[in-house]
């Protein structure tokens, strides 16, 4: 078990096995980004306890979403408005799916 006192490389162990293991990170480690990618590519969930910084890093959102889609309300919302524009513009939205989907 982790805490916010426990080590980046303990951190990365953890969150290796167990993405939502980054809730229990220091806010330093929540904001680290080998870390949080470590994370949310093992449960795109741990998205949530992600610094802000985090939540706005195209790459780490992406990936995010490529394990659940469902977690893109949980960045930033300038990314999350700019991912749903690229969807928009490439795949259509004809029946609102890609704007309702995503509200936060």
């Amino acid at each position: 078990m982790i805490d916010k006192y426990s080590t980046k490389e303990e951190v990365l162990y953890a969150v290796k096995n167990n993405g939502l293991a980054l809730q229990y990170a220091s806010k330093k480690l929540r904001n680290d980004r080998e870390v949080v990618l470590h994370a949310v590519t093992e449960n795109g969930y741990a998205l949530k306890y992600a610094s802000d910084q985090r939540k706005d890093d195209k790459e780490i959102v992406v990936t995010a979403i490529g394990i659940n889609y469902n977690v893109l309300k949980l960045a930033s919302i300038g990314l999350r408005l700019e991912i749903i524009k690229f969807l928009v513009q490439n795949y259509g939205d004809d029946d609102g799916l890609w704007r309702n989907r995503f509200k936060k």
